[in-house]
């Protein structure tokens, strides 16, 4: 949908509608009746020649002798509108002066925002720069790595060749010494599989027996400790009856004592 454009005419309807009801026509104002249309400058430019043709009009008959009341209240309603023009005027100037002041603050940002734009811009071209030379760089590497790779393969390969020819070398050799020394390795082979079996043999008989004498071993320790428990309980046992026989044997002699003690006072 396309937007309505505010011609004077709706400026000036709106104004004289303001005015009638002893307001002061604003730019927000007059906006607010023409339901938000209209921008700044269009709405300011109509207000402004409204303003100029109500302070250019005067009734015809302001200076006759024969003023009635009707006239009276016309150059009263017309003072208010002057002063009502005045008091706009005010606003106009106050409005004015703020959006100077807006104005230089914007200038201001704009000119800030174009200096830090030109510095990203010089920051821009210095990395570009810098990404090309790394960018230089990284392709050296990777054509040094090629030629390394390439002379470490090469490398890698005659050695593998080399490796190859001694190990057919080493094994025709082998061979030839298999079948020029057939049946005296075969002999010692077998020689030495017997041996190795009499060893595992001898290895296995001497873990059994040292697993008979580990738990010999054991049952020993565990019956001298039940031995040692019933020596000390024994010994105990003998150390209780001792005591109990000297008290036994003083208990005898204060006895004698008494006795003896007795027949000699008869």
């Amino acid at each position: 949908m396309s937007r309505k454009n505010v011609t004077k005419a709706d400026v000036v309807k709106a104004a004289n509608a303001i005015a009638a009801h002893h307001e002061i026509p604003t730019i927000a104002v007059i906006r607010k009746v023409l339901g938000g249309v209209g921008s700044e400058t269009t709405l300011h430019k109509y207000l402004k020649a409204w303003k100029q043709e109500r302070l250019l009009q005067c009734p015809d008959n302001v200076g006759s002798t024969n003023i009635n009341l009707e006239t009276n209240t016309k150059l009263q309603e017309f003072k208010q509108v002057i002063d009502t023009q005045q008091k706009l005027n005010e606003v106009l100037s106050k409005e004015s002066i703020n959006l100077g002041r807006e104005n230089t603050q914007i200038v201001a940002i704009n000119q800030q925002l174009l200096l830090e734009l030109t510095a990203t811009k010089t920051e821009l071209k210095d990395v570009e720069h810098e990404r090309a030379q790394l960018q230089a760089v990284n392709n050296a590497i990777v054509a040094e790595r090629d030629i390394a790779k390439l002379y470490i393969m090469t490398e890698q390969a005659q050695q593998i060749s080399n490796l190859k020819e001694e190990l057919r070398v080493v094994h025709n050799k082998s061979l030839e010494l298999v079948r020029t020394t057939s049946y005296d390795g075969h002999q010692a082979l077998m020689d030495e599989k017997v041996k190795t079996i009499n060893l595992q043999s001898k290895i296995d008989e001497l873990t059994i027996t040292i697993k008979a004498l580990t738990a010999e071993l054991k049952q020993t320790v565990e019956l001298n400790e039940k031995l040692r428990i019933k020596i000390n309980r024994q010994q105990r046992d003998s150390t209780l009856t001792w005591e109990e026989l000297q008290a036994k044997e003083q208990a005898y002699i204060a006895r004698e004592f008494h006795q003896e003690t007795v027949n000699n006072d008869n």
